[in-house]
């Protein structure tokens, strides 16, 4: 009822809160998210997958650690009510938050999160029939987070890439990097046998400025969606003059009738 109350005040009508609800969402990047009420009840169409639970948990803690550290309370009184905390996980090591969640229609279901000598995982888990399931199950898949996953940041500096060719370039190759750091999380065995790839996004032709776009880095692993990341070039390559470009034209013909 007090959800509801808000969600007229707010917007003047469930139905339009919701609406405002779904779009601040698709704007946040949680495009699986579709809500129809303010409840979070049962609700024809009313939807969010694990995945965006998990980034929504992230979010939380990045933006509001003030507010965060409620979800960690053992109760909360107000008045003569007291309620206690229903996270089982709550007696795991590290375990700070976030949030239980039960419907006829799903079952039992916690989106959690831990911190370990400064390492954080965030499980989520739904689908189980009982309490006592939904506590067994989270705290195997918390175990399983952080023995059997890594989560490994790869920067410019530490990942050297190979020359892209450069067509009509007075140098032929230009050294390029990645744009950015970037994180990638996945199985610990799956990391030796991740596969690397540069995308161009077509031939690069000069002139070539440091620093232009030249396509993405491209890392696969089992298990994972692909990871992709922006590279660049790291110098600057003119182009060919007049003279240049016709002594390249001659070399590319020489060297396609060898083929």
């Amino acid at each position: 009822d007090a959800c509801i109350v808000l969600a007229e005040g707010i917007s003047g009508s469930e139905e339009a809160f919701s609406r405002r609800m779904t779009e601040m969402a698709h704007e946040l990047g949680l495009t699986s998210v579709n809500f129809v009420n303010a409840t979070g009840l049962e609700g024809e169409g009313h939807v969010v997958s694990a995945e965006d639970l998990a980034r929504l948990a992230k979010m939380t803690i990045d933006k509001y650690p003030q507010y965060y550290e409620w979800y960690s309370l053992p109760s909360y009184t107000w008045r003569e009510y007291t309620q206690a905390n229903r996270n089982p996980l709550l007696e795991v090591a590290g375990a700070d938050g976030l949030k239980t969640g039960h419907l006829e229609s799903s079952g039992y279901g916690l989106t959690a999160s831990a911190v370990r000598d400064g390492v954080r995982r965030t499980i989520v888990v739904n689908g189980l029939p009982t309490m006592a399931a939904r506590a067994q199950e989270s705290e195997r898949l918390m175990r399983v987070a952080f023995q059997s996953f890594d989560l490994k940041t790869i920067g410019p500096e530490t990942l050297a890439l190979p020359d892209v060719e450069v067509w009509l370039g007075e140098t032929r190759t230009v050294p390029v990097s990645l744009a950015e750091p970037i994180e990638v999380a996945g199985h610990k065995a799956a990391f030796s046998k991740a596969k690397v790839e540069i995308v161009l996004d077509g031939p690069v032709k000069a002139p070539v400025k440091k620093g232009d776009p030249v396509g993405k880095l491209v890392i696969t692993m089992e298990g994972s969606e692909p990871t992709e990341a922006p590279i660049i070039a790291e110098a600057d390559v003119k182009k060919l003059g007049f003279v240049g470009m016709a002594l390249e034209g001659v070399r590319t013909f020489i060297s396609s009738g060898d083929e």
